[in-house]
């Protein structure tokens, strides 16, 4: 089983590559259909479960929560901007550089965790919470999977 580390790089990447697809469409094509809401109820269930596991971890520590503070609200501005996305038909020509704001929202989220935010982390988090936290993940994001994510969606 992955540490906490390691399946939030794993959901990264596939964040990553449908973003990377998305990125490469025009109008309302079928791959656009496809993945757009593919890359919503991914990087949503992320990162419920990423805040319900490391960053409350992490809140418990006086040298970590800044960082976890800050993550979660960049994790509201991914969710903004979402909504933005969701929004905008996506026939429309405001589609695609609506996409690319959030594009760099969860580039710059993900840069930022994976250089800073799990440096902090792991000067707090024993090796075997690092391991506890990252089965706790693979759970809360299954039942996150699950939910009905309508409001998010086109």
């Amino acid at each position: 089983m992955a540490d906490i580390f390691e399946a939030l790089k794993n959901d990264h990447k596939v964040a990553k590559d449908i973003m990377r697809v998305l990125e490469n469409t025009e109008g309302a094509s079928k791959e656009r259909q496809e993945n757009y809401p593919k890359l919503v109820r991914e990087l949503l269930a992320h990162a419920k479960a990423e805040e319900r596991t490391l960053y409350h971890a992490m809140l418990g520590s006086a040298d970590s929560q800044d960082e976890a503070t800050h993550s979660i609200k960049e994790h509201k501005e991914m969710e903004d901007a979402m909504k933005e996305v969701s929004d905008t038909e996506m026939s429309s020509s405001q589609w695609l550089p609506k996409f690319r704001e959030l594009k760099e929202l969860v580039e710059h989220h993900v840069k930022e965790e994976e250089q800073e935010i799990f440096e902090a982390a792991r000067e707090v988090l024993s090796t075997s919470k690092q391991n506890e936290l990252g089965a706790m993940y693979e759970k809360e994001k299954a039942v996150e999977d699950k939910k009905d994510r309508s409001d998010f969606l086109p």
